[in-house]
Formats: structure tokens, sequence, C-alpha cells
């Protein structure tokens, strides 16, 4: 577009705040946009196996995984802002909440990225730093991206990353079903996320309030648990906090009530073998 006499702009130039420069920039990303797709197809055609992840600030439409892996989560700080681990969660998971529970964006969960878990200091406790870690990991993101300062971490602290990522092998397959349940996290209610596939399942939860709460679910299709016939699943858990659940065994539609003190984090795997 000539015409506008842009020649000597710079990309930050103020003058483009002007709306005779709008649609000049819908061009420009148009291009900008069409010129990836093309640089991914050729990517592809040389090797489908590259892992391929668009963290230039892409919005968050399933169209785009025509061409990549997954989108980085934009509009959140990272390494999550907050006070302490509780808040950090808070933080980022009450920017799922908006997402995926008050817009309802159609975009599955799995296929975006965060920077976090985020480590960067040692000295809490290695139950605090893993109830923190598994809630992360129980996002079901499909690339995980530690934000870590790795020589300040001790070698307690690399045992939970190891035990985290042991977990998320065993879970991932059920990523692609991964969902949020619960309330607002900003509100101080419970919440958590949970994923379910074939012969197994997994449900996270979180208390950000400052008080003990008492939260009730059912073990059913809400939760993306599909009924089989003689369905039934043994309890486990990768943390040490859920004692009165271990070793039972649940049917679907089965009520579960978790106690949960502030701050506390507990997740229940779920297994028919």
């Amino acid at each position: 577009m000539p015409q506008l006499n842009t020649e000597d702009f710079t990309s930050t130039d103020t003058r483009l705040n002007d709306s005779k420069y709008d649609e000049l920039k819908t061009y420009y990303l148009v291009a900008g946009t069409e010129r990836l797709i093309d640089i991914f197809t050729k990517v592809s055609e040389i090797n489908l196996e590259v892992f391929i992840a668009i963290t230039n600030g892409a919005y968050l439409s399933p169209w785009w995984l025509q061409h990549v892996d997954l989108v980085w989560l934009i509009n959140a700080d990272d390494g999550a802002i907050g006070d302490g681990r509780s808040g950090e969660l808070v933080y980022r998971d009450g920017v799922y909440h908006d997402i995926w529970k008050k817009e309802n964006t159609k975009y599955p969960m799995h296929a975006i990225f965060n920077h976090e878990p985020k480590k960067v200091k040692t000295g809490e406790s290695k139950a605090k730093f893993r109830e923190y870690l598994f809630m992360n990991l129980s996002r079901g993101t499909g690339f995980i991206e530690f934000y870590f300062k790795t020589k300040n971490l001790s070698e307690a602290d690399w045992d939970a990353v190891a035990e985290g990522l042991e977990w998320v092998y065993d879970v991932f397959p059920t990523f692609e079903n991964v969902k949020m349940h619960g309330g607002d996290p900003r509100k101080g209610e419970v919440y958590g996320y949970t994923a379910w596939k074939e012969n197994r399942g997994y449900i996270s939860f979180h208390n950000p309030s400052k008080v003990k709460q008492s939260y009730t679910i059912y073990l059913n299709r809400t939760l993306g648990n599909v009924k089989q016939k003689n369905q039934s699943f043994k309890v486990s858990s990768p943390l040490m906090n859920t004692f009165e659940f271990l070793g039972k065994e649940v049917v679907y539609n089965d009520q579960i009530i978790v106690v949960l003190k502030s701050g506390e984090v507990k997740v229940l795997d779920f297994n028919k073998e």
C-alpha cells in the first residue's frame, strides 16, 4: 500500500497507531501467517517427527493444529506470579478457568504449553514442592517446559521432578481428554483437572482458600469417564496425603468426597488393572 507512505517507518513507530493503517496491519498479519504455514508444511514434508510449537502469540484456535503440535498460552506471565505456591497455581489456573470455563473456548487443553512448573530456589519441603509440581502436571499440557534455575536445585528437588515425570509418562495417554472441574480458583473455590481414557484416569484437586474445604465429585461422564460393563477402578496416588483412598475400589458414578486443608493439593489415580 505505497499510498500510505510508510517507507521510513519502523515496526514500533507510533504513527502506526493511526486507524488509517489498520487495513495494512491486517494484510501484514495474513502474509506473515501464510509464510509461517509454508515453513511448517515444508518441515513436515521433510520429517513428520519434528515437533512444532508456535510461540509467537498465536490465538487459541484449533485451526492451528492442522500445521503445528501446540500453541503457547499467551496473555499470562511466565513462571506464574502469586503469593506462595498456592498463589502461583491460582494465577495460572485462573487463566485456564477464564478460557475453558467462562469463555468455553473450543481448543484442546492438552495442545498448549506454559513456562511452568517454576523452581528458582531450593529450601521448601519436598512435600510442598511435589504438591505444586503434580498440580502443574495434572493440567495435561502436551509439552512440559521446566522454568528452572537448575544450579539452585537440591537432590531432593531433582528426585521430586523425576517422580513427576514418571507419573506423566504413565498418564500421558489420558492427556488428550483433559478437562477442568470445580469452581473458580480466584474465588477460593476447590477445583482441579481430570482426564480419562479406557482403563485409567486421574483427578487433581486444589483448595486455594484460607480454610479447610470439603469437595464432592462423581465418577461419571461429566469427568470424561465413560461407563463400561463391569467397570471398576482401584485408587492410588502419587502424593502422600491421600491415605484414606489408597487401595479402595470404586465404580462408575460413585461419589468421592475429598477434604483439603488450606492450599492443599491432592491427586487420585484410577486404574482398571
